[in-house]
């Protein structure tokens, strides 16, 4: 195997700087034009299967340089079947998740190419690989509206201030399809109460509003006026076990947790903070709201992704050949 140089193998020699580090690094230059935190954790938990799969212990040991299309065929091969997945399964990766590496792995191509690591021709190749073909049943769901209506009832039967919180984040997660990336990076700056809506910042640093309802609305200004104030800030912010705010960012795992425990407590199956996205793209569809309109409100690049997040399809089939009886 070729030698790996201190830079690849993540090891700064004496007088180097991050800086230098970071313009010798492909991989950290890719990952440094990421959007959000979330985006950036995300792909590190990829580049760091992908070197486990070349029998390395992390990403930064990585030496992109001699990574060409023979190795990303076996990468991509490894990944289909599985290799290294928590959860084995017979079907392996889906195509979506492979094709995910893929895009990975030609975006840190795409920044050694442009540092001078590959020829253009070596570039080329990678670059020349298609997408893998296929799709599978989505492994999300629709929270019920039953389901939201016991969480935010469990939210209510909590007199602390966590209960108030906590009604106001899940109101707006499931009143306006926010991921939670977006979620936690809200200041209460970018609430215009007149207009009822919401700046936030989206993947590729793209803002959009999100408009809220006026059941949501309220549960915002509740939250604002009765607990959290007028200060400058995070919108939502931690909770001390005496009850105290602590005037500092959540983060999205924090998210996840808070859904987690309501969802214990009010026994409602579990779901992931993803799901509230789904969830609000399928109501929407579900009342005659056209594709385009749910796209712009979900901050989608592609109408083909906001197709994904359509958890209606098996009811309106049932519902479709229901007809014929």
């Amino acid at each position: 195997m070729t030698q790996l140089s201190p830079v690849a193998m993540g090891q700064l020699m004496p007088g180097d700087t991050s800086a230098e580090l970071l313009s010798l690094s492909p991989a950290l230059v890719y990952l440094q034009e990421l959007g959000s935190d979330l985006s950036r954790q995300k792909m590190i938990s990829y580049l760091n299967v992908i070197a486990r799969l070349l029998n390395l212990d992390h990403y930064r040991q990585i030496d992109w340089a001699v990574i060409g299309k023979p190795q990303v065929l076996y990468l991509l091969d490894q990944l289909r079947r599985g290799a290294l997945m928590r959860r084995p399964s017979d079907q392996g990766r889906s195509p979506n998740t492979v094709n995910l590496y893929l895009a990975l792995i030609k975006g840190v191509a795409r920044r050694a190419y442009e540092m001078g690591l590959y020829e253009h021709r070596h570039y080329s190749q990678i670059q020349s690989i298609r997408r893998l073909r296929g799709s599978r049943v989505s492994k999300g769901r629709e929270v019920s509206k039953a389901e939201i209506q016991s969480l935010l009832t469990q939210c209510r039967q909590d007199s602390g201030p966590k209960g108030c919180r906590d009604f106001a984040l899940l109101s707006l997660l499931f009143g306006t399809g926010v991921r939670r990336a977006e979620l936690v990076g809200i200041d209460l700056a970018h609430l215009d109460r007149d207009q009822a809506t919401v700046r936030v910042i989206g993947k590729g640093n793209k803002e959009r509003l999100l408009y809220l309802n006026p059941s949501t609305l309220t549960a915002l200004i509740e939250y604002i006026d009765t607990l959290r104030g007028d200060a400058d800030g995070p919108l939502f912010q931690p909770i001390t076990k005496l009850g105290d705010l602590i005037s500092r960012r959540m983060t999205p795992q924090a998210v996840k947790v808070i859904i987690d425990a309501r969802n214990r407590q009010a026994r409602v199956a579990s779901f992931s903070p993803h799901d509230g996205r789904r969830t609000f793209a399928t109501q929407l569809l579900g009342k005659g709201v056209d594709l385009h309109t749910v796209q712009r409100l979900m901050g989608h690049a592609s109408i083909d992704t906001t197709r994904q997040y359509d958890m209606r399809g098996e009811e309106v089939m049932r519902q479709a050949v229901s007809l014929l009886e």
